[in-house]
């Protein structure tokens, strides 16, 4: 059976995967010329997580918002040859390196809810929105330079989710959608 769903108020909580603007494309961002001499390699990556939050303008149209962010970090040491001009001797040093990658996302979305019961929310969405992606870069080199840039760009994105509620307000959720996380899962809630 279908449920009204005038005034009613959808809030997810998300974490989004798989993370494909990290991983080996980071490595290629702060790669410096002696990085295959590097040691003491690590990567850390955090989220996306993100919320979620549906405004129901009738049984099936809501408007709302969903904003995420996520980072992601890598570090080495890195061997680097200085050789002195004046006596043409050669020295080896170790220098630390760290990259770090900050996304943040907010778009404004229109949701369609294909089917919407007592336990069930299916729908289908798209929105616009604008991402924040800044890049730092940083080392104890005293010969390179810390750097950080930003790029900030409109965004859209398209998604297909289903909520289930297994109490009358509490729930699990899962979405796919292009740009921003391809698959997430959620716990949901409605007021």
């Amino acid at each position: 059976s279908t449920v009204s769903c005038a005034s009613l108020v959808n809030f997810d909580a998300y974490y989004g995967f798989p993370k494909l603007v990290f991983g080996h494309v980071i490595k290629g961002s702060f790669t410096v010329g002696s990085f295959w001499d590097a040691r003491h390699y690590h990567e850390s990556e955090f989220g996306p997580y993100g919320i979620r939050l549906s405004y129901f303008l009738n049984n099936h149209i809501s408007v709302g918002l969903d904003a995420n962010y996520s980072s992601s970090e890598i570090g080495w040491e890195a061997c680097i040859m200085n050789e002195n001009p004046v006596t043409g001797d050669t020295t080896y040093n170790w220098f630390n390196y760290q990259g770090t990658i900050l996304k943040y996302r907010a778009i404004g979305q229109f949701k369609y809810h294909i089917k919407v019961t007592k336990h069930l929310d299916f729908y289908t969405g798209a929105g616009i929105g604008y991402d924040k992606l800044i890049s730092k870069y940083k080392t104890d080199n005293p010969n390179e330079v810390f750097t950080q840039s930003g790029d900030s760009f409109v965004t859209v994105r398209f998604n297909l989710g289903l909520r289930y509620y297994f109490l009358k307000n509490l729930g699990i959720g899962a979405e796919v959608g292009l740009t921003g996380p391809i698959c997430s899962i959620s716990i949901c809630s409605k007021f």
